[in-house]
């Protein structure tokens, strides 16, 4: 039926922008906490391989002076664990793989 208008009371117009408003906001904390979350993320992960970095050099570096590269691929191995370590990667100055896990 064309030109039929609905006439909606001032209540349920109300109610509707405080809907669409709570809806709203939800959205932009949840769209902030997931972009906070994944910052926090981001520098734990960094400060954590900044602090094991010594026990890695302590580790390796030996082994590396010595040219027993499959010590230290061992070593390598060893350090990825399922709760900690994912991936490791050792290369040379001139960016060529030594060993990785």
């Amino acid at each position: 039926m064309p030109g039929v208008r609905v006439h909606l009371s001032l209540r349920l117009k109300l109610f509707v922008i405080g809907a669409l408003a709570l809806v709203g906001t939800t959205a932009a904390l949840l769209v902030n906490q997931h972009i906070q979350f994944g910052q926090a993320l981001d520098r734990f992960i960094t400060q954590r391989a900044i602090d094991e970095t010594p026990f890695f050099r302590a580790a390796l570096a030996s082994l590396l002076i010595e040219r027993d590269y499959a010590s230290v691929d061992a070593v390598i191995q060893e350090s990825v664990t399922p709760n900690g370590i994912a991936h490791a990667i050792l290369v040379d100055p001139n960016n060529r793989l030594i060993a990785q896990a």
